[in-house]
Parts: structure tokens; sequence; C-alpha cells
């Protein structure tokens, strides 16, 4: 519940994507308390891949998965978002921006990834046939 609060107060303005300054966020806050894996949902890259693939690449050096949720189909987007993910050891799927269960689904499986592994998650996708398969994608 304090994380749908939490998500309740998030918006969206117009600007330049500010993904590097989520990622070096992530970094530092990992310092202080454990993370175990980030959660970036978006549309757009306007920042250079290059260095958000150079961070992606410490987050897999840390163990934390980056999970990359796509709304739209941009192929630059697509391409970009997939290369943090497999850098990260992570997972990218896209979703329908006008499908809420499809978001929550997919965020679900992450929770499952968080609290229970790979096994867990595995056992969740092949139950509920949720996630599109990311277990596919994550680093065992």
């Amino acid at each position: 519940k304090e994380m749908i609060k939490e998500m309740a107060k998030v918006s969206c303005l117009g600007g330049h994507t500010q993904i590097a300054r989520i990622f070096r966020h992530a970094l530092k806050e990992h310092k202080a308390q454990k993370i175990r894996a980030l959660v970036f949902v978006g549309d757009a890259v306007e920042e250079n891949a290059d260095e958000l693939c150079n961070l992606a690449g410490k987050f897999g050096v840390f163990n934390i998965p980056i999970f990359m949720f796509q709304e739209g189909s941009d192929r630059f987007v697509m391409s970009a978002f997939k290369q943090i993910a497999l850098l990260s050891g992570g997972a990218y799927a896209p979703f329908n921006s006008g499908s809420v269960k499809e978001l929550q689904d997919l965020l679900s499986s992450v929770a499952v990834f968080v609290a229970g592994g790979h096994e867990a998650l595995e056992k969740y996708e092949k139950r509920d046939g949720n996630g599109k398969n990311l277990t596919l994608q994550l680093r065992k």
C-alpha cells in the first residue's frame, strides 16, 4: 500500500528524459541500502545511449537487474531499453499504454522476482501466464 501511495505522487512533465539521473541516484542509494532491482517505465530516450549502457553495466556488476518497460513502439527506444536490460542482467518488455492490467502484471512479476528470485518468478509465470516470460531474459 505504501508503494501505491508513493506511485500516485508520480507525475509527468515535459522536457528531456532523465534516465541517467535516475540510474545514478539508484546506484548512490545502493551504497546506503541494498537495492534488489530497478524498474523503469518510459516511452523515450533523449540521452546518450552509450552513457546509459555504461551505467547499466554498473548495475550488472552490483547484480541489480533493471526492468525496462516500454510504452509505445519506437525502435530506437526499444533497442536502448533492451541493451540496458541486458547489460544489467534485467529484462525488457513492451506494454500497451491503454492496458493498466498489462503494466500491473509486469510490476507484479518484478515484485515476485525481488521477493523470491528467478525460481519464484518462473513458477509465477507458469501458474498465471503473466510476466511476458521475463525469466527467459534474466540471469540465473
